[in-house]
This record gives structure tokens, sequence and C-alpha cells, in this order.
């Protein structure tokens, strides 16, 4: 496990919100999933300063855009007794805007610090901080793993302890329609580059006879049995699939590697790449390379048996 990060939510009622946005959802910045910024005040927006708030660039069709740099007056609810309460008002500034498609904690989400969503859901309990987070705490927490493969084994302990848990990816896969579509369409790629593979093979494979008739004509000539020189051709594209193979691997390594370092420079996608490089796991790499060599040497099967099996005469006709 890598850490632990809280999350509590609470109403913000907006008095003074030029632009008409009366009411979000006051909502703590958890690290691991930061919402993407548009426009800030400064380059590193997080974490957030005390009285410091962050709103959608746009809610309920209201666009938000101007409210960068302003203050404004909260009125959080503060419980006094049954059926009757009161108002907290506070002022806070607007130092950000965030992508509003970006709803990973609800619609007319506005983060702010920890301090703050603390003291007014604390108000709204009638509770003191210390109180509140003592008996109600935190609504919900991200525990996050050290590594994917880790994963299971934190949610299945987190879910020993009674609480309810859920992986980022069981929730992912709850979504509809396009995340299908997408690993449908990358099985359909990886179906079509092993055809390329198997066609390149057997076009390799056919020219690579043709070009040494002569040499398979002397090794027949000297007693090899068809059935080697068929092995050798094959094993000769075997061989050439294990480098292709390597090289892909490699290659994918540096450009991913290069790619998460660009990515890792602009502010709103670091923290999805911080530690980590875009890349399948080493069971994936070592399978998929795998099946390169095996699908590049079947390939070559029938080119080298239709090689293999020419006479020495045949084979030495234009020597």
């Amino acid at each position: 496990m890598k850490s632990v990060q809280h999350r509590l939510q609470v109403s913000m009622p907006v008095r003074d919100n030029p632009e008409g946005a009366d009411l979000l959802y006051a909502t703590t910045y958890r690290k691991a999933l930061a919402p993407p910024v548009v426009k800030s005040v400064r380059k590193e927006l997080f974490p957030l300063r005390r009285g410091e708030v962050v709103f959608p660039a746009s809610t309920h069709g209201v666009d938000l855009s101007s409210m960068v740099g302003r203050t404004v007056t909260v009125d959080a609810h503060r419980y006094v007794r049954p059926g009757v309460g009161d108002t907290v008002s506070d002022r806070v500034k607007v130092v950000g805007l965030y992508d509003p498609s970006w709803q990973f904690d609800g619609p007319d989400t506005a983060y702010a610090d920890d301090a703050t969503v603390v003291k007014w859901a604390a108000a709204a309990a009638g509770k003191t901080t210390d109180d509140y987070l003592r008996t109600s705490g935190w609504d919900q927490l991200t525990v996050v793993a050290d590594s994917a493969a880790h994963v299971a084994g934190v949610l299945k302990a987190v879910q020993k302890m009674n609480y309810p848990a859920n992986s980022l990816q069981q929730q992912l896969q709850a979504l509809p329609g396009v995340l299908q579509l997408v690993r449908l369409t990358g099985d359909v790629l990886l179906g079509v580059l092993g055809v390329l593979a198997f066609v390149g093979a057997v076009t390799v494979t056919g020219a690579l006879g043709r070009q040494r008739a002569q040499e398979v004509g002397i090794l027949k000539a000297v007693g090899f049995r068809s059935r080697s020189v068929m092995a050798m051709l094959v094993a000769e594209m075997a061989i050439a699939g294990v480098v292709a193979a390597a090289a892909g691997v490699l290659l994918a390594v540096g450009a991913s590697s290069a790619a998460a370092a660009g990515l890792r420079r602009i502010g709103d996608i670091a923290p999805y790449v911080r530690d980590t490089v875009p890349l399948p796991g080493t069971p994936t790499l070592i399978s998929l390379s795998v099946a390169t060599v095996v699908v590049v040497a079947a390939g070559a099967v029938l080119p080298a048996r239709r090689a293999a099996r020419m006479s020495p005469t045949e084979a030495m006709k234009d020597w």
C-alpha cells in the first residue's frame, strides 16, 4: 500500500456569486484523483491553501470562467438543535477551474482545502471539528496501491475489515459501451498485426528460399534431409522473430518512458503518470513476444517446406 487519501463532501451555498451558480459541494482534494485543471492563478495549484476553492469551469449551463481570482461568500449550514439551524459565513477565494466533464466526485463539486471542508461538515453536524473527525470522520477513503499487481490484495484486505470497497478498475468496467469498444478495437488491431506478421513471414521465407536455392541444393547434395533444411529455414525466421520482438519491447519502453516524461511536465496530467510508464505488465509483454515468435515461425513453415523439398538438381540448375 502506497498511501491512504481521505474524502469529505458537504454542501456549499455560494451567496454572492455573480454568475448565478448558488449551490456547489465542497470536497477535499485527493492526489490520486486530481481533477483536470483548465485555469488557475498559479502553476502548482494543489495542495490548496486555507480558504481556497476550485470551481468547475461551468455548471448548470453557467460559465464560471470569470470567477478565477474572485473572493465569494459561502453560507454553510450550522446545526443548533432538531429543526433549528443558522448559517456560518466564510469568505473563500476561487483559485482555479477544472474541466466539468470530470465528475468522479459527482456533478457541481468544488474542491476546497481539508480544514475548511471539515469545519463546514462539523458545523452542519453541530459538532467541533475534533469531535466530528472522531465520531463521524471522512465519508470515503482512497487506498493507493504501490503497483497494479497489488490492487487485488489490497482490495481483499480492506473488504476483510468489513469496509465496502471497490477498485478504480471495477468502476471503469462498469462504464457502458465505450470501454468495451476500445477493448474490442485493441483486440481487432492485435489480430490484424498477427495476420500481417504471418503474411510477412510467408513472403520473406519464400523469397529467402528462392534466393538461397543453390545453398539448399548443396545441403541436399551433401546429405542433409529435407526435414533438416526446413528446420534451418524456420529456425532462422524464429530467430528473426525473437530479435524483432525484443527490439519492439525496447522501443516501446523507450517511447513510453519519453512520453511519460513529457506528460509529467503538464501540470494537469502529471498526477496520472507520476510514477508509471504506460505499458502492459510483464506477463502480457512476454505473452505478446512469444506469440510474435510463434506466428512468424508458423508463417515460415510452408515456404520453408517447399524450398526444402527441391531436389539438388532443380536447386542448382542455374549455378
